[in-house]
């Protein structure tokens, strides 16, 4: 079977071009703007946009992760 690849040659060899994921060009186009952006979510937050806070408060007090509780087991063998 021969798919036009040579064993041990990249089928890519110039690699993922730099920068041009689309979450890169993303935040490439907001970045500028950003201030704005948190400005305005600050506004609606103080207006009682729930979700304004909520975007909010998670960036800032991220949600507490559980903590194990401790286990007390029994020691004389006998399971009560």
């Amino acid at each position: 079977m021969n798919n036009g690849f040579k064993k041990g040659q990249s089928g890519n060899p110039n690699g993922r071009p730099a920068n041009k994921t689309p979450a890169t060009i993303i935040r490439k186009s907001i970045v500028e703007d950003i201030p704005d952006i948190v400005a305005k979510l600050v506004e609606l937050a103080k207006e009682g946009d729930v979700q304004a806070a909520k975007v909010l408060l998670d960036r800032v007090c991220p949600a507490l992760k559980p903590q194990a509780l401790p286990i007390n087991l029994p020691t004389n063998g006998t399971g009560q």
